[in-house]
């Protein structure tokens, strides 16, 4: 087959009601965009950054100033406190 079957590694949990992130929490966020703040410089290679969100809300995680750039999104978003 086009794929092999991993039977070794424990999933992620996914964020629900009673383990959601708070303002306070420092999440790592992963993805493929710019690394600079103004987000003008090249993409494509894989960076992390630790940040705090300035909001949490059912639908999203928002932060501010902003820092993911074009190419993050649909990256994860890690919380480590967890």
């Amino acid at each position: 087959p086009a794929y092999t079957r991993v039977v070794d590694v424990v999933p992620i949990p996914l964020a629900t009601a009673a383990r959601r992130p708070t303002t306070s929490d420092a999440l790592l966020a992963i993805g493929f965009a710019s690394a600079n703040a103004d987000c003008s410089d090249a993409f494509g290679t894989k960076r992390s950054m630790l940040a705090k969100p300035s909001e949490v809300v059912n639908e999203a995680i928002r932060f501010s100033p902003a820092f993911p750039c074009e190419g993050d999104s649909g990256g994860p978003v890690l919380d480590k406190t967890k």
